[in-house]
Parts: C-alpha cells; structure tokens; sequence
C-alpha cells in the first residue's frame, strides 16, 4: 500500500521503469512518506541481499527518495521541505500548496 502523494506518483513511475529494466519482476516492501520526504523499500525477496542488482536497486530507490525533496507532494510542482503549521509535521510542497495546507489549519 502506498503512502505517497499523488505528486510524487509520475517520479515512482520513473523510478519504477528503472527498477523494473534491472530486476524484472522486482518487489516494493513499502512507499510512504516520512519526515516529509518519499521513502521506497525494495523487498529483497528473489535476490540475496548483497548482490549488485540489489545494491543498484537500493541506490536508485535512495536517487529517488533525494529527488522527492524537490517535487511538490500535492501538486507535483516545484516544492522545498518545509513544516506545517509550525511545530507539526514535514511536507514537500510547493508555495501555493504550502498556503492552502495553512488555511486549512486556520494559520
């Protein structure tokens, strides 16, 4: 199940289109989001731990995760970390969605 916002879907698109031409058939254990970033875990299910495709597969997933900080959660826009309403939790968002994420807490 993915945690991920739907800003975030074209770049797990992307990333899955690499993942898949190095290891068809590979599985994800988890995508969310934490501390305001995309986190992806590759299940390591049909290859040993310590081979290269594994390696590979963790560095790009990790390529990705980097790449989210940039990329609006909500919209998919052009988006930085920021914590919303002050005290609360992390987002990556573009202003305009940083503006309506505080209207809705009333800030």
């Amino acid at each position: 199940m993915s945690s991920a916002g739907v800003g975030w879907w074209p770049l797990l698109e992307e990333m899955h289109a690499r993942l898949d031409s190095i290891e068809p058939g590979y599985r994800l254990a988890q995508v969310k989001e934490k501390l305001g970033l995309l986190r992806v875990h590759v299940a390591d299910t049909s290859y040993e731990h310590s081979s290269p495709a594994s390696a590979e597969l963790r560095a790009i997933s990790s390529e990705y995760e980097c790449r989210s900080a940039e990329i609006c959660e909500r919209c998919g826009g052009a988006g930085h970390l920021v914590q919303l309403p002050p005290g609360r939790r992390l987002a990556t968002l573009c202003d305009r969605c940083v503006a309506s994420q505080l209207v809705a807490f009333g800030s």
